[in-house]
């Protein structure tokens, strides 16, 4: 795992202050600021100054001469690389949490592409309980030490554009992007769907409805364009236009009955129905309110949904389904990937990059969905 970066401000005092010497072009013997002025250069306590002055002399870097001030001992050493450092900016905290298993996901790969490049990594997590003020702190805190930042699971617009406008490149890297004008790396989710659509067809099934978080979906079979991968494909295989049935579940599992009325056998119905979800999170959310009294995956419905290869959730492991797989961590790896780039070719029209996905067959508990 790449070592996190600790956060010390009298190390940016440092690094601002040798870039000042190099800029003005000061060599061994020559003074430097008081510890007055460069508080109120770089806007930190005098204390912060001091105990930079310290470390440059411990480090050999300069040397105090009394009642005179502080000196260069030596001409400032080169920059560090800008690819040095990474920032990952991401919503919850590092994605460790077993409920958050596509942010983890994105988290690890993210991290193991930097450390394949060698560089370190500054996490800036939380950012879904944080305050404008504080995310605007840690984004000046840092502007200058980072190569730039890697946003991971950042759907405010205005924290995409918090990072865009702090001068260093940005890769925003989620199931979509916001067009802000900033480099993406993005679910090619209508492949994807099309993908699992087709295979669900294939099954023959009977009724199929989607599920979605009532908040989340802007779906509607009425509409065309926003039908979506599985209503185009299940229109371009002469289903219904009003196929599949929208189902929209709330937060208290509101909607579920709906569903379960659905899924129920029935006499005389001949063709297993299917449900497709738009995700992982939703399609744990529906097995979870079944419970074991409900309809079973697999016995009494096709379950799809798109995920990991292997269901990240455990009231998934023992359900049957077809999934759109996606490697999560792929994503998360191609954004530092395209950070870099960005860094080496600087500043120009915003790229988009898009990792595509298969369809798999879970099992379950032994059981087949087919």
């Amino acid at each position: 795992m790449v070592p996190q970066l600790p956060v010390q401000p009298h190390q940016m005092v440092i690094q601002q202050l040798l870039e000042d010497c190099r800029q003005r072009g000061l060599a061994g013997g020559d003074r430097l600021p008081s510890v007055r002025d460069l508080s109120g250069r770089y806007r930190v306590a005098k204390t912060t100054v001091q105990q930079a002055f310290r470390e440059l002399v411990r480090e050999g870097l300069c040397r105090v001469v009394d009642r005179k001030g502080l000196f260069l001992a030596c001409a400032p050493p080169p920059p560090a690389p800008r690819l040095s450092t990474i920032g990952l900016v991401m919503t919850y905290q590092r994605y460790n949490d077993e409920d958050n298993p596509f942010y983890r996901a994105l988290f690890e790969g993210a991290e193991a592409e930097a450390a394949r490049g060698r560089r370190n990594v500054l996490s800036l997590c939380d950012w879904k309980t944080k305050g404008p003020l504080q995310k605007n702190r840690e984004v000046e805190q840092f502007r200058e030490r980072l190569a730039g930042f890697v946003a991971l699971g950042i759907y405010d617009e205005r924290d995409c554009l918090r990072l865009r406008d702090s001068g260093i490149p940005v890769v925003a890297v989620d199931y979509q992007t916001l067009d802000l004008g900033i480099d993406c790396v993005v679910i090619d989710n209508r492949a994807v769907m099309l993908d699992l659509a087709e295979r669900v067809l294939s099954l023959g099934p009977g009724d199929i409805y989607y599920l979605d978080l009532e908040r989340a979906s802007d779906y509607d079979p009425a509409v065309p364009e926003r039908r979506g991968a599985f209503g185009q494909a299940l229109e371009a295989a002469g289903r219904p236009a009003d196929s599949p049935v929208p189902v929209y579940l709330k937060r208290d599992g509101t909607g579920i009955d709906q569903l379960v009325s659905g899924l129920q056998p029935h006499k005389g119905k001949h063709r297993r129905p299917a449900v497709i979800c738009t995700d992982d999170f939703v399609a744990n959310r529906l097995v979870s309110l079944l419970g074991s009294g409900g309809p079973v995956p697999g016995r009494d419905f096709t379950l799809a949904y798109i995920g990991a290869a292997r269901p990240q959730y455990p009231s998934l492991e023992s359900a049957p389904a077809l999934i759109g797989a996606v490697d999560f961590r792929e994503l998360g790896r191609e954004g530092v990937r395209l950070l870099e780039e960005r860094v080496e070719r600087g500043p120009g029209r915003a790229a988009r990059r898009t990792v595509g996905g298969k369809v798999v067959e879970w099992p379950g508990a032994g059981a087949s969905p087919g």
